[in-house]
């Protein structure tokens, strides 16, 4: 079964940008609304604002797509009318079948394999541990621990 395709998931990616190049992006748009407007706002302001606006953007883009039925040509669905189903074949009589002339062997306990592959939560541990430390290590380098 083919998964539906997900148009906003450029939503985590500007966002995901905003928080780490905002800095420089929301002090520029902060001089360019100053210069036009008169008005000053705070560069930290425009960076909630910019995000508050993608998410707004994003949750209003699938409404409307809704209300134009573009996803109605897309979609399988149920038949809402009565089909023909193909005849039954009989039941077959319990009686008639004959017991298997060797038991099923049973297979070993069974095996169940990892949702997560040991090597990639190797390294995702590793890197956790890692940023930690360099956490650790610049909080104590600005006394703050």
């Amino acid at each position: 079964m083919q998964r539906k395709q997900n148009n906003n998931s450029w939503i985590g990616i500007v966002i995901f940008l905003l928080i780490m190049f905002g800095s420089p992006i929301t002090r520029f748009l902060s001089s360019v609304i100053y210069q036009a407007t008169g008005l000053q706002v705070n560069p930290s302001m425009l960076l909630v604002g910019l995000i508050i606006l993608s998410v707004i953007v994003s949750s209003i883009v699938p409404l409307l797509r809704g209300i134009g039925g573009e996803n109605r040509s897309n979609e399988t669905r149920l038949p809402t009318g009565p089909t023909s189903m193909p005849p039954m074949p009989p039941p077959i009589n319990p009686t008639s079948m004959t017991p298997p002339s060797t038991p099923p062997q049973l297979s070993a306990t069974p095996r169940f394999d990892p949702i997560i592959d040991p090597r990639i939560l190797l390294f995702g541990v590793i890197g956790l541990v890692f940023f930690g430390v360099i956490f650790l290590f610049m909080l104590s380098m600005t006394g703050v621990i």
